[in-house]
């Protein structure tokens, strides 16, 4: 019978894996509907923010309800994601953009918290399986995401479904923190650090503005009919990691 924590480490490692399947196919089928490129990188852009200034809140969200739904309502959320876009409108984008940015917001963390709280011993090593796997099958799904367009969207909701299946399935072994913190001291004490809500703003907001070079390149090589197939340059680089990991 598979342990709770090789379920939990094979559902993490297939909740990135499955979201790069469309990795290349989105913004050319995007783009292919008639949504122009710009829509495309101002909704990424409002992702990436979104993932900036939510991270905090949705960390009193897990602090409070569990790491464990934190992390299936990030799924969820994904789910969602995919087949919204899938209907390729400007308004649909965006919305679907900002439903992507809550749920990484929600995940981040949450899933290495709720890792780190099982009860069989040895976060490190099996942190760092999570890690050198999960690059490996991201580079794998968009290899093989990228032959394919409207169809990987409806892939990967449905996959992702099943992983969201998964985690539900897997246990949470709830630590008990301090119950007396002070949640509004908590919550806005950066506030009064301007020094760093001001790097903060600067690394979100420079992020946001860098997310059309990093996200949309696999859709500019092909459209400027670049003989390399940009799958393969993102599995030779997931590799490459995977291999100095390993």
């Amino acid at each position: 019978m598979m342990r709770n924590t090789d379920k939990l480490l094979l559902a993490g490692i297939f909740f990135w894996g499955v979201r790069s399947l469309t990795a290349i196919s989105l913004p050319l089928y995007l783009l292919s509907s008639g949504v122009s490129l710009s829509v495309i990188a101002l909704s990424k852009s409002i992702q990436l923010i979104i993932i900036g200034f939510f991270s905090f809140a949705t960390g009193l969200f897990s602090d409070k309800f569990g790491a464990k739904r934190s992390v299936v309502l990030a799924s969820a959320l994904q789910v969602l994601y995919f087949f919204l876009i899938a209907h390729a409108s400007s308004t649909a984008v965006y919305t679907a953009e900002a439903l992507n940015g809550f749920s990484l917001a929600l995940y981040n963390g949450c899933y290495e918290k709720w890792l780190h709280d099982e009860k069989e011993s040895g976060f490190s090593r099996h942190y760092a399986l999570y890690q050198k796997w999960r690059f490996l099958l991201m580079g794998v799904f968009v290899f093989i995401g990228g032959f394919f367009r409207e169809s990987s969207l409806y892939a990967a909701g449905g996959l992702l479904t099943v992983v969201t299946v998964f985690f539900f399935l897997c246990r949470e072994n709830v630590c008990r923190t301090d119950s007396r913190i002070n949640v509004r001291e908590k919550s806005f004490w950066f506030l009064r650090n301007f020094r760093l809500l001001t790097i903060t703003v600067f690394y979100v907001v420079t992020s946001a503005m860098m997310v059309s070079v990093y996200s949309l390149w696999p859709a500019q090589f092909l459209l400027t009919n670049t003989k390399v197939y940009p799958g393969s340059i993102y599995l030779a680089a997931m590799i490459f990691q995977w291999a100095v990991m390993h």
